[in-house]
């Protein structure tokens, strides 16, 4: 599955998103990320990887951020957070739809990792209205 750990920028798929995300200074690509999983049929690992990432951004520009993420999505934020901080519903909405059946999730429950389950709670959390 291309991954190294359970976090949401613990793979290759939310890695190349960064690229993405580095080249935009709006928030269509994560509006993007978003609406690929809330598309029609099943929710696939690489967009689902996608969209968590993009909801770690969501949860960063809103003030509340993982202490682990990656220097490019900080400067991102710092730069543009203000374009996506409106989004935490969005957000919340596709990582409750990722968590709840998508092949990323499936993955991890056949790996047995109950520390992907835990970053989703974490992350659900942090994009909780205050």
């Amino acid at each position: 599955m291309g991954a190294w750990g359970a976090r949401s920028f613990e793979n290759d798929d939310a890695l190349d998103w960064v690229w993405e995300l580095e080249d935009s200074s709006d928030d269509s690509v994560v509006r993007a990320a978003f609406a690929a999983v809330h598309a029609d049929g099943d929710v696939e690992a690489p967009e689902a990887a996608c969209a968590c990432a993009a909801a770690e951004v969501v949860a960063a520009s809103a003030g509340r951020p993982a202490t682990w993420l990656p220097n490019e999505v900080t400067a991102w934020v710092a730069a543009h957070g203000a374009a996506v901080v409106g989004l935490r519903g969005e957000a919340r909405a596709a990582v409750q739809r990722i968590a709840a059946g998508s092949e990323l999730q499936q993955l991890w429950a056949e790996a047995g990792a109950a520390e992907w389950d835990a970053g989703i709670a974490d992350l659900l959390g942090r994009l909780a209205e205050a």
